[in-house]
């Protein structure tokens, strides 16, 4: 664990631009890797599930959002509606009010000015289905208005989702595949510090330690003595650096 003690490598990963999850595998030892990393897991199979349980969160955020910007559209639009409902139900009261009104002229009129009431009558029977139409007319453009404008604000929330959707897929996509790349590199950089402990295991041998001034002590069919404990008359080798001298024990040792 000590290599992990490291102060270039844990101001790398205090500079790296992304956060650093750290996964060392030994849930009773701590490093100064797991201090400065963004997270600390026991075990790199944890570091996985982390990365998993973001990503998730992540598509559920984004979900979470499509649904409510399909809700605002569809309470625009219904809004939309409503409103358009009003304004034709404005347009018919005000021609119904209007119908009355020529209405009480009339009767007022008739009986005013008797000699005058088949002219003002026809005048007034012309002039209604004019005005009526004219009502009808406007009331059919306030309508085709609210449709369009209600169409346009319902494609621009579409396209506006649209567009936050894609954005979300295409940072997801980057986080994965700088997640594969930052694991490929820890892969590699793990393999080739294992290469280099196994040579320098290898390189251990009994040779070095005998050229330092050591001796291997063995008995008569060549097994390692650990003790000085033998019987009487044991054939003892005992191999130096530059050689093997062969003895006989006189006697089993008390220490």
């Amino acid at each position: 664990m000590a290599w992990l003690n490291d102060y270039d490598l844990a101001r790398c990963v205090c500079d790296f631009p992304v956060p650093v999850f750290t996964g060392i595998g030994h849930e009773r030892d701590s490093c100064v890797l797991d201090e400065v990393a963004h997270t600390k897991f026991d075990t790199p199979s944890k570091v996985i599930g982390g990365i998993e349980t973001v990503i998730r969160m992540r598509v559920q955020e984004v979900r979470e959002n499509f649904r409510h910007v399909a809700t605002v559209a569809a309470r625009l639009a219904a809004a939309a509606r409503q409103a358009a409902s009003q304004a034709d139900q404005t347009v018919r009261d005000g021609a119904l009010h209007q119908l009355a009104l020529a209405k009480q002229s009339s009767a007022s009129l008739l009986k005013d000015v008797r000699h005058g009431a088949g002219q003002t009558l026809r005048e007034a029977v012309k002039a209604a289905p004019a005005l009526l139409n004219e009502i009808t007319n406007s009331a059919r453009a306030a309508v085709q208005t609210a449709r369009v404008n209600s169409k346009a604000h319902f494609s621009a929330v579409t396209d506006r989702a649209a567009a936050d959707l894609r954005t979300e897929r295409q940072g997801i996509d980057r986080s994965m595949s700088d997640v594969a790349t930052h694991a490929r590199r820890s892969t590699s950089e793990a393999a080739d510090r294992s290469k280099a402990l196994f040579r320098e295991i290898a390189g251990q041998g009994p040779e070095k330690t005998l050229s330092r001034g050591f001796a291997v002590v063995r008995d008569g069919a060549g097994g390692v003595l650990t003790t000085s404990k033998v019987q009487c008359g044991t054939v003892v080798q005992i191999q130096f650096k530059d050689g093997v001298l062969r003895t006989r024990s006189e006697g089993e040792s008390s220490e």
